[in-house]
């Protein structure tokens, strides 16, 4: 019989499903073992040391021990993740260098392996294997699945981060005139490639988007009640009231004057500087 001894750099401490029944935040504590993060849906807002992070589907994040671990922010009962613990059986550089591949945070590039992965290292818990060299195996193969990039990691990095650059612009300078052409010439790229990018990362066009935030604030404004229509669309980016009417009832079904006496709160008498838009 042929006696297979397995030496492995890493131990698999302990693995689980984190799906909660109510809105949750992640504790705070200090670990003294890794911790591995697999997030399938929802996102988890956590923060180490200090550094924030939101880590959504298909995402993973590295917690390393020894540093405080809390939840920034209350997470949507949507939630779910796979989580696991584990160590290092030593400091050798095989081992340290294992760990020093994986990112922080990243997306993983093959969220169905990782899946598999995660099924396999929870059966073996479940067979009483944690600890052991099958675990520990499922747990080395996990490493290495979130150490893997995706071929094409590099163009998907800079055209999410163009997407988010045109979108910081939109929600600034909304007030501004901006056009597509406009934002791609603070960028230094062409309007066309960057209408594409900010489509496929946002799912509207750029001119949507600036219409979207304008009427956000022109909601604003109306509720507050102090500017006339005219002034409102100067102070939102509009050319003239009568863009603004459109662009208005185009998106929220109904024109800036129903909208307003809609929204008319009972402390209104005792605010003497609001009133109805009338032109």
């Amino acid at each position: 019989m042929l006696a297979v001894t397995l030496d492995l750099p890493v131990r698999c401490v302990s693995a689980g499903v984190f799906s909660p029944r109510d809105e949750n935040r992640y504790p705070s504590r200090v670990l003294s073992a890794f911790q591995l993060i697999f997030v399938r849906q929802g996102e988890l807002h956590i923060e180490e040391s200090g550094d924030r992070y939101t880590v959504g589907p298909n995402q993973l994040i590295l917690l390393w021990p020894d540093r405080r671990h809390s939840g920034w922010k209350v997470n949507s009962m949507a939630l779910n993740y796979y989580w696991a613990y584990f160590t290092l059986r030593d400091s050798t550089s095989t081992a340290s260098d294992l760990v020093s591949e994986v990112p922080q945070h990243k997306t993983v590039a093959r969220p169905d392996h990782m899946v598999a992965l995660f099924h396999r290292l929870l059966d073996d818990i479940d067979i009483g294997a944690c600890g052991g060299g099958t675990a520990d195996s499922t747990m080395l193969s996990i490493l290495c699945e979130a150490s893997l990039d995706h071929p094409g990691a590099g163009v998907a990095e800079s055209t999410a981060t163009l997407a988010s650059r045109a979108n910081a612009i939109v929600r600034t300078c909304f007030h501004h005139p901006l056009t597509t052409s406009s934002i791609a010439d603070r960028l230094a790229c062409c309007p066309d490639y960057l209408g594409r990018v900010y489509r496929s990362v946002y799912g509207v066009s750029l001119v949507e988007a600036i219409h979207r935030r304008r009427v956000q604030h022109a909601k604003h404004l109306l509720i507050v009640g102090e500017l006339s229509l005219e002034e409102i669309a100067h102070h939102c980016g509009f050319s003239d009231s009568g863009y603004l009417r459109r662009i208005f009832k185009r998106h929220e079904g109904m024109t800036p004057i129903h909208f307003q006496a809609l929204h008319i709160t009972q402390t209104w008498d005792s605010r003497p500087s609001q009133r109805l838009v009338t032109h």
